[in-house]
């Protein structure tokens, strides 16, 4: 028995040096020709290496990354790089020659709130008698487009708004312009499925990073779902605009743009509207029923800044913030500390919006603040998001109603009256 044992181990232990050297010569390295070791260069000083030379580690293994478009390894494989800054270069127009992308008949996606870009648009304005059925989309915006303006008659440029601001409003009773109604949070379906035309969008956003993304600040809104409809994509840069971050569809990079115009203005600003008498007394019969914790979404108006006033000074804390636009009215909230998004129970520390207008105390507020995030107006404006937030509740104002509503809506809560 024990004979037999041995002659079994005897021969198990062959069968395994056997194993090992098929693995050996046949898998392990089955191309591995005897050679003479490559001689190695002298290590170059650091001091001594030309200044454009980085030293970076990526998987624990030594590289060199040169002119930021080639990566040498030591053993000399080479990783092709993008050269974002020269991409940008090649990109880089005036206005005048980056509206030249815009041809008669186009759709053109303006952005939404403070995001329109104002040197494209005065150099678009110029081409009033060289296009013809140019057709803009807007939405919130502080001001009516130069472009529009300059077309008294109306013949070049036909102007649509999704959410009409004062200043559109305005513009829409003058005949300059038309509203487009909507459910804002499908509006991004509408460009994907077809139902809204964008050919360009031509929109202001922040330098680029140094991995070629453009930020897409005070606006994310549904501008990617107007990028993937679009055939020709027009950014102007400007320097005051804050850098926002998003939860997703914040960005563009600068391989998916056609044109980078470099502009010298400012950032839009939205005039913060008075606090009537009326708003104050909507804001006393409002407040009582908002309690500790509740997330709240404010619209933009006299009457909302005049609540986020009053809740400022009050002892209520921990409520939280979840709406489709932010505005001056949350400003004071979250400097006094009785807003800081502690208590919800989705996004807890984080502030949710999709879309920013106000003076440039909110864009400063939101430059880089990492307690604010930007999402898709989709997502803001989800119902099935919405009901995961504990108490929460929706104040905005409204223009104007009339009786005939009124009637139907209350017929439609109790219909046996």
């Amino acid at each position: 028995m024990k004979r037999n044992i041995a002659i079994a181990l005897k021969n198990f232990r062959k069968m395994m040096v056997k194993i090992a050297i098929y693995h050996k010569t046949h898998i392990a390295a089955p191309n591995r020709k005897p050679s003479r070791p490559e001689a190695q260069p002298e290590a170059q000083p650091e001091a001594s290496k030309p200044a454009d030379q980085q030293m970076v580690d990526l998987s624990c293994r030594r590289y060199i990354i040169k002119d930021s478009v080639n990566i040498f390894t030591r053993k000399g494989a080479v990783i092709q790089m993008i050269d974002f800054n020269e991409e940008y270069k090649k990109k880089l127009k005036t206005p005048e020659e980056a509206v030249q992308l815009i041809q008669s008949g186009d759709w053109i996606e303006y952005g939404q709130t403070a995001s329109f870009a104002p040197a494209c648009d005065k150099a678009l304005a110029k081409r009033i008698d060289e296009l013809e059925d140019i057709k803009i989309w807007c939405a919130i915006a502080p001001i009516i487009p130069e472009a529009v303006q300059a077309d008294t008659e109306h013949r070049t440029f036909i102007y649509n708004t999704w959410h009409a601001s004062g200043a559109e409003r305005h513009g829409i009773d003058q005949g300059a312009g038309y509203f487009s109604p909507q459910l804002y949070r499908d509006q991004g379906s509408y460009y994907e499925r077809g139902y809204a035309k964008c050919n360009v969008v031509m929109i202001s956003v922040p330098p680029m990073d140094r991995h070629g993304n453009f930020n897409l600040s005070l606006n994310n809104s549904c501008m990617q779902e107007a990028f993937d409809a679009a055939d020709r994509i027009i950014l102007e840069v400007i320097e005051d605009k804050p850098t926002v971050f998003g939860m997703e569809r914040d960005h563009i990079n600068i391989r998916d743009v056609d044109a980078v115009v470099e502009g010298h203005g400012h950032t839009s600003t939205f005039p913060i509207p008075a606090i009537t008498e009326a708003d104050e007394k909507i804001a006393k019969i409002v407040f009582p029923f908002i309690e500790d914790g509740d997330t709240v979404q404010l619209g933009i108006g006299g009457m909302p800044n005049a609540i986020g006033s009053m809740i400022a000074n009050s002892d209520l804390k921990n409520l939280g913030m979840h709406t489709e636009l932010m505005s001056d009215g949350y400003l004071d909230l979250y400097r006094s500390g009785v807003m800081n998004d502690s208590a919800k129970p989705v996004f807890r520390g984080k502030g949710i919006y999709s879309v920013c207008v106000g003076s440039r105390d909110l864009y400063d507020f939101m430059d880089y603040n990492q307690g604010m995030l930007s999402m898709p107006m989709a997502k803001v404006n989800d119902p099935w998001l919405i009901k995961e937030l504990d108490h929460f509740i929706s104040i905005n104002g409204c223009i104007a109603t009339d009786l005939y509503t009124v009637r139907y809506a209350r017929k439609a809560l109790a219909p046996d009256r």
